[in-house]
């Protein structure tokens, strides 16, 4: 089996760019053994019998979007995939980088791509202690689709915090417009 074996041609106006509003009038596909119908979210509860089981997902989705120039200009991304711990990520990284190489964020949020933990910071003239992130590349991990990255974050106060100011929200590629935050 291949993953191109789930591509399909969906029609761009098939796609919705906003939430409906009210947003119980989205729609709601039913399927059972025999059927499938199409209904509305707000039809949910007519639709429970008792000993169902209802699973609430209340998961936040976080500006893990990152965007930064590398020291020979190059323009980098750098996509926050999962937490492993305290300031510690695994990411995936559009662009080219190599060990020892420096990448400087927007916000004066600098990156640091080196195979060692520990790096110095080096502050510019528009940099702060309270809003300069730095990463270290600990890990690149060689995966079956490319590479991905553990990269430790080093910042004042909880990282967080600062990528509420620094990050982007990821747009899922058929969505044509950004996600304000």
């Amino acid at each position: 089996m291949k993953l191109s074996d789930f591509d399909y041609q969906l029609p761009k106006e098939m796609i919705a760019q906003h939430p409906v509003e009210p947003r119980d009038s989205s729609r709601l596909m039913v399927l059972d053994e025999k059927s499938i119908e199409h209904m509305k979210f707000s039809d949910l509860p007519g639709l429970l019998r008792q000993g169902d089981l209802l699973i609430m997902n209340n998961s936040r989705v976080i500006p893990a979007r990152i965007y930064g120039t590398k020291d020979t200009g190059g323009k980098i991304e750098v996509l926050l995939v999962r937490r492993l711990e305290d300031k510690y990520y695994e990411c995936l990284v559009r662009g080219k980088i190599k060990p020892g190489s420096d990448i400087q964020f927007r916000s004066a949020v600098t990156s640091t791509v080196k195979d060692m933990v520990n790096c110095t910071v080096n502050n510019t003239a528009n940099d702060t202690a309270e809003d300069t992130v730095k990463g270290t590349v600990i890990e690149r991990i060689d995966t079956h689709t490319g590479y991905r990255y553990n990269i430790r974050f080093q910042c004042n106060g909880a990282f967080e915090f600062h990528l509420q100011n620094i990050g982007a929200m990821p747009v899922p590629p058929y969505k044509f417009h950004s996600i304000q935050i």
